[in-house]
């Protein structure tokens, strides 16, 4: 696994990449908004090579980037468990 922060125009790139190149996870943070792909569509198709990625590339440790990833789902919990009691396993 590689885990990569990627600064461009003032927004943050947080990508999980696994040993194919693909993205995993991905956290977008920019524009007073925080994109997360377990939550909306703004994982990165393709293989992601690091050389084609503009701005600034800081490569990351498995606990920062795991680190961070916990710091924003945790914003959803309580509507994520809202919403896990109106169903029973099996719907």
């Amino acid at each position: 696994m590689k885990y990569v922060l990627d600064m461009y125009e003032n927004v943050e790139y947080w990508i999980e990449i696994d040993d194919t190149g693909n993205a995993l996870r991905q956290i977008i943070i920019g524009n007073n908004d925080i994109q997360i792909s377990c939550k909306t569509d703004c994982l990165a198709e393709g293989i992601i090579e690091l050389e084609d990625l503009e701005g600034d590339i800081k490569l990351l440790d498995s606990n920062c980037f795991e680190k961070k990833w916990k710091s924003i789902i945790n914003n959803f919990e309580a509507s994520w468990g809202e919403q896990k009691s109106q169903y029973s396993i099996g719907k």
